[in-house]
């Protein structure tokens, strides 16, 4: 039996071109004010949200930090038909799926931590690598179209 598709498009509930659109650039994280941010984990699920890339400490956020959660920065203008399309069912889907059945935790009194499995740790630097690709594609210039050479007196002719 075939396994469904991975549909994780709810995430972006509440987000926006123009949310995404409004984040910092990426060229210095300590002065980046705000981030978009996919996150995903076994108890947390899978959101996009906007928020400073670390807490007011200076530290990255203690989830993050523990391994609870994790975040995979979207590129800025990164386009919201293409990342929503990629979530629902595409390959942002299937690797979130790998991710979140290789996402261990320990759990305990004080706290807890996350691991990733070897597949999982894999699956999160390929969707990396996907979310700037699906930014890239947005900015590529167009294909150039072939054509013929003109002799001299037929490009003196147009």
């Amino acid at each position: 039996m075939a396994r469904p598709v991975a549909n994780f498009s709810d995430a972006l509930g509440g987000i926006d071109q123009s949310m995404l659109d409004s984040v910092s650039e990426l060229d210095d994280v300590r002065r980046m004010t705000s981030g978009a941010y996919l996150k995903i984990g076994a108890l947390h699920g899978v959101t996009v949200e906007i928020e400073a890339p670390l807490e007011a400490t200076g530290d990255v956020p203690s989830l993050v930090r523990q391994g609870l959660v994790i975040r995979c920065l979207l590129p800025k203008a990164i386009p919201l038909p293409a990342l929503s399309e990629s979530l629902q069912g595409g390959e942002a889907g299937r690797l979130i799926r790998t991710i979140l059945s290789g996402h261990r935790l320990e759990l305990t009194a004080e706290g807890g931590r996350g691991v990733l499995t070897r597949g999982a740790e894999q699956a999160r630097n390929r969707l990396h690598h996907h979310l700037f690709e699906l930014a890239a594609a947005a900015f590529a210039p167009f294909p150039v179209i072939a054509t013929p050479a003109l002799s001299g007196l037929e490009a003196a002719a147009v």
